[in-house]
């Protein structure tokens, strides 16, 4: 059974639409825990900073501000699951990887 589950959010809500709905056929009959992780390069993560005006932020913080992130916790929310924001600097396939082991993620 599955008890905590990642769903890496990228850029693009087209090709992501998708992936949420498929995750959420999977997860909504669970009682998993849900995480939405994304990862910013981190040259991104530091041009979002610029835009926000600050020096320095938690990548979680700034991951809940993307737009696709938001558009995806919302639909989540919407089909009645409650998921965490995590943000990540890096690279991606590395930073998932790292936070999956972390947090013994299924």
């Amino acid at each position: 059974m599955i008890q905590k589950a990642l769903v890496a959010v990228e850029d693009d809500w087209p090709r992501m639409g998708p992936t949420v709905e498929s995750a959420i056929d999977v997860l909504a009959p669970t009682d998993a825990e849900l995480i939405l992780c994304h990862v910013f390069p981190q040259d991104e993560f530091e041009g979002y900073l610029r835009e926000m005006g600050y020096d320095s932020a938690d990548p979680d913080e700034v991951a809940s501000r993307h737009e696709v992130v938001q558009r995806a916790a919302e639909r989540f929310r919407d089909s009645g699951l409650e998921p965490t924001v995590v943000g990540r600097c890096g690279d991606p396939t590395e930073q998932l990887t790292a936070h999956i082991e972390e947090h013994d993620i299924d």
